[in-house]
């Protein structure tokens, strides 16, 4: 009696295991982390704040990456935090700055096309206004409420529109 169940647990054990390693095995099609300065917490206003933006990412050219990301930035003093979330809520990234100390977390790899860097980046560019760089293009639209970024050098074009209304830190 002991044999079946243990070969039941053999069975799913291999199955679970197999499905984990092809999860950290599959390597979706991403857009690079472009290894631009990314500016320092300094340069943004001196009030506290926390907004929320949707992220679309496209590549340029050949290359066939998209993606949507559910953007939710607070700033506490000199400290930045960023979390990047899936069109299904999983999270991708958090990235936490600190004047310009940057530290990354990706629980999940394969979920995450873009690099949490070049959205990093993009927050700075619009709605701050900050670095946007000579190869770097920032078209505002008119209700001031969204704003669609190219980046030749880089290769992709990031639109991003603030959700809600931007407001003071609790």
């Amino acid at each position: 009696m002991k044999l079946p169940i243990a070969a039941a647990l053999l069975i799913c054990t291999a199955v679970y295991g197999c499905a984990g390693i092809a999860l950290r095995l599959y390597q979706p099609a991403q857009i690079a982390d472009c290894r631009e300065p990314i500016p320092s917490t300094q340069n943004l206003p001196k009030t506290d704040f926390v907004r929320r933006f949707r992220f679309q990412v496209d590549a340029l050219g050949d290359t066939q990456v998209s993606q949507g990301i559910e953007v939710v930035a607070q700033k506490r003093g000199s400290k930045m935090t960023v979390v990047g979330l899936s069109r299904f809520g999983a999270k991708l990234f958090t990235v936490l700055q600190d004047g310009r100390e940057v530290t990354v977390d990706t629980p999940v790899k394969a979920l995450q096309n873009v690099a949490p860097h070049n959205v990093l980046r993009d927050l700075y560019r619009w709605p701050f206004g900050i670095d946007h760089g000579k190869d770097v293009r920032v078209l505002v639209a008119d209700d001031r409420r969204s704003a669609k970024i190219t980046n030749d050098i880089c290769g992709y074009t990031t639109t991003i529109v603030e959700v809600g209304n931007p407001h003071l830190a609790p």
